[in-house]
């Protein structure tokens, strides 16, 4: 899933060695002028045409200055480029790694932004699947006004993908009513445990889960996404906390881990009546059918 190798960034590194080469010869010229000038200036020559070359060097040293601040620009921003390159790399070795390791049905270990995840073992690779088909495909929200109100649907369309590995997906598969969103059946709850321990057995079996959180900061809005995976630390339902959850976030197809209330913007698990709207129910999800 990485483009690049860490022996690419060789080339950034020579070319700064070029350009600092580049810099030593200008100051080599540099030294020169100041020695000329200083020559004239001691009086080993005089007259008009000693002050015109002074004046002459001056200029040229000052073009020798300039052409130096452009180098060293230079170089800053190749060094610049060359960071955004690699943190950019870092970044795509941690994203998450999802594969076939046993029983479609158990979990495995992923690993995102550092931080190592229990995931359902889907027949998909998470990390594969969420850049080549979500991210390639734009099967999300925000990449689509005509089927921008539908997070349930792509967030259903998410999960059961990535539960099957069907790599068909558009963003018109969304659409509420859809085949795909009969794959799913609806369950609410009043009570946060249960609900937290039924996400938990859900991942636990292999299945991507879909689960009501925020809309907004401000109360009226819902919002669906999917729950891949929790915090490895986590070994029993009893234990799991939203703020544990890894998901995919049907908005924009990214994966997010920062499901919490004190994460500024980001996503969490909230009751329909918490969120300000006559849902007339709690918590909800759709699970995975058969």
């Amino acid at each position: 899933m990485n483009e690049y190798q860490f022996s690419d960034y060789s080339i950034f590194s020579n070319a700064c060695n070029t350009v600092n080469n580049c810099i030593s010869k200008v100051d080599e010229t540099i030294n020169s002028i100041n020695q000329c000038t200083s020559s004239l200036t001691d009086g080993v020559f005089m007259g008009p045409i000693a002050d015109n070359c002074k004046e002459h060097l001056n200029l040229s040293k000052e073009k020798m200055l300039v052409i130096n601040q452009n180098f060293s620009s230079m170089v800053q921003g190749l060094n610049q480029i060359s960071t955004t390159y690699q943190v950019g790399d870092q970044n795509a070795d941690q994203t998450v790694d999802l594969g076939i390791l046993g029983p479609v049905g158990a979990t495995v270990s992923g690993n995102y932004l550092g931080n190592e995840y229990t995931l359902a073992n889907t027949k998909a690779n998470l990390g594969e699947y969420q850049k080549n088909v979500i991210q390639a495909k734009k099967v999300f929200q925000d990449a689509d006004d005509e089927y921008g109100d539908w997070c349930l649907g792509f967030a259903c369309v998410h999960a059961y993908g990535l539960y099957t590995n069907d790599t068909s997906i558009e963003a018109r598969n969304c659409a509420n009513g859809n085949p795909t969103t009969k794959n799913f059946k609806n369950y609410k709850t009043d009570d946060l445990r249960d609900f937290l321990n039924r996400v938990y057995n859900e991942i636990s079996n292999g299945k991507p889960v879909v689960i009501q959180v925020n809309g907004s900061r401000s109360a009226g809005t819902r919002h669906f996404v999917t729950a891949v995976g929790f915090n490895k630390n986590v070994t029993s339902a009893s234990e799991l906390k939203d703020t544990d959850l890894l998901i995919v976030d049907s908005w924009d197809g990214k994966l997010e881990n920062t499901v919490s209330k004190s994460a500024k913007s980001g996503r969490y698990v909230a009751s329909g009546r918490e969120l300000g709207r006559h849902y007339g129910y709690g918590y909800s999800m759709y699970t995975i059918e058969g």
